[in-house]
């Protein structure tokens, strides 16, 4: 897994999160899905087929559907942070990264027992990170083929001269990704 902890909008976000998961051998991404739709609709405008599925019942016909993305409910929240508990007490060596552990020392349960960030702390590393774990479920622990081809057009010419067409590998060399980003 990687941590990626910084404000970006939302169109920065999204390139950055096509960036990791294509670096990460189109890893699976569990956006959450409670504020925006933006980065998760883009995401797969983009052909990035590898996202979180949730489950869903209609609540007028009752019957399943799929959604991509993440919700954090009620229902969801204390599941996921039970995982992760069970996670720390098992097997804290996983978890690597300082900034999260660091969280992990002021996310606390108030005095009504909801478990949150203390008052002045933040808890999104740890929210993050227990809705990574929830989504491991989906990822495939076997290796995948190597994904065909994608193409792109270059080179345009108005005076009706074929384009050359350059495969996503020839173009790496020439999209800007961003800063670079360092993996822990």
């Amino acid at each position: 897994m990687a941590v990626l902890r910084r404000e970006f909008d939302e169109i920065e976000y999204t390139r950055q999160i096509y960036c990791l998961g294509m670096y990460y051998n189109e890893a699976l991404v569990g956006i959450e899905a409670n504020f925006s739709t933006y980065p998760i609709k883009e995401l797969d405008r983009l052909g990035y087929e590898k996202q979180f599925v949730r489950e869903t019942e209609d609540t007028y016909t009752h019957k399943k559907k799929k959604s991509l993305g993440f919700k954090t409910t009620r229902v969801t929240r204390p599941l996921i942070l039970g995982a992760l508990q069970k996670i720390v007490l098992e097997d804290i060596y996983l978890i690597n990264d300082k900034d999260t552990l660091e969280e992990m020392l002021t996310f606390i349960r108030n005095e009504r027992g909801r478990a949150e960030a203390e008052d002045g702390a933040h808890d999104d590393l740890v929210m993050g990170l227990a809705i990574a774990y929830y989504c491991c479920s989906q990822q495939s622990k076997k290796p995948t083929p190597p994904p065909k081809q994608k193409y792109v057009m270059a080179d345009y010419s108005p005076f009706g001269i074929k384009p050359e067409r350059k495969g996503f590998d020839d173009l790496r060399n020439t999209v800007d990704y961003g800063e670079q980003l360092v993996v822990v």
